[in-house]
């Protein structure tokens, strides 16, 4: 047995399509080379001999990891449920593939649930009233993390609360009068 002929070779390319031949010839001038071409030449022989030809292969570089856009409830500013849907946006030359998900932390452990990548999802945020964030991580088909892109709403999930101080409920009015009253919530709009 003969054993076979092993070789590397390195490379470092930026981003982009490579396609890589190789033509070996051994000492009897048999020859296995890319396409139809001579192995002495590289040209199409045209003589007529058979010889072993195979495709070369191709390879896409991609070291840039994929950017991006969540956002909540389409930019709602306001959520009276912990349930939401995040409208999402992966700007990447090849495909985004896969996505995960945390809430209130930009951190990810690699222990989140990884999703196949799509424009909208649902998503349940944290408990608790006050300012909520999502944060999503897209994935390339060269298999590129992204950072972490941020969405942020608030969760409301409380009702104001309101009393009257004049007039005394079921009172009798017989002038003008003035109604006063206290109105409170964490996130009062309007009265």
């Amino acid at each position: 047995d003969i054993p076979p002929l092993n070789n590397t070779f390195s490379e470092t390319p930026s981003d982009g399509i490579y396609e890589y031949g190789i033509h070996v010839i051994d000492n009897a001038s048999n020859c296995i080379t890319e396409g139809a071409k001579d192995c002495d030449t590289g040209l199409d022989p045209g003589d007529g001999i058979t010889r072993t030809v195979f495709s070369p292969i191709q390879v896409t570089v991609d070291k840039t990891p994929p950017s991006g856009t969540i956002s909540i409830d389409s930019g709602a500013a306001y959520t009276t449920s912990t349930s939401v849907t995040l409208t999402l946006t992966c700007d990447i030359v090849g495909d985004c593939i896969q996505m995960r998900f945390r809430n209130d932390s930009p951190t990810f452990n690699g222990n989140e649930q990884i999703h196949d990548f799509a424009s909208s999802t649902s998503w349940d945020l944290s408990t608790g009233d006050g300012t909520k964030t999502a944060y999503v991580q897209y994935k390339d088909a060269a298999s590129n993390w992204s950072g972490s892109f941020a969405g942020t709403i608030t969760l409301d999930t409380q009702n104001p609360s309101v009393s009257f101080d004049s007039p005394a409920a079921n009172s009798w009015q017989n002038s003008d009068f003035t109604v006063q009253y206290d109105a409170t919530d964490a996130n009062i709009e309007s009265c």
